[in-house]
């Protein structure tokens, strides 16, 4: 039996660059899972969460809150507050994170 390695894919260049567009003619197969952290801003910008089971997230409330709770970037970045704020909403064993998250992208937009 042959053992599945693990692998990540990383596309990044300045606006413009073509990333989307790679995205877009690469096979979803090749690409596994795909996160845009632009993508998840506007998620939850427009619907006030956004679905962890999407990216194949399998994690209990108080396993994500530690998560959050334990970050070093979070720490580092002075966001641990602002990760307190995440609700975190099981529904049809799916986990969504609510709007508390977007002050985290805005915090980091506001760094960067």
């Amino acid at each position: 039996m042959t053992t599945v390695q693990p692998r990540l894919r990383m596309f990044a260049g300045p606006n413009g660059s073509g990333k989307s567009t790679l995205k877009e003619i690469l096979k979803p197969e090749w690409l596994g899972v795909y996160i845009n952290a632009d993508d998840l801003e506007a998620e939850i910008r427009a619907n006030g969460f956004v679905s962890l089971h999407d990216f194949g997230v399998e994690a209990t409330q108080a396993q994500l809150r530690d998560f959050f709770a334990n970050s070093t970037f979070l720490i580092k970045e002075g966001l641990t507050e602002d990760a307190q704020k995440i609700y975190f909403k099981s529904f049809l064993n799916q986990i969504s994170i609510s709007t508390g998250m977007a002050a985290i992208f805005q915090r980091r937009n506001e760094l960067d």
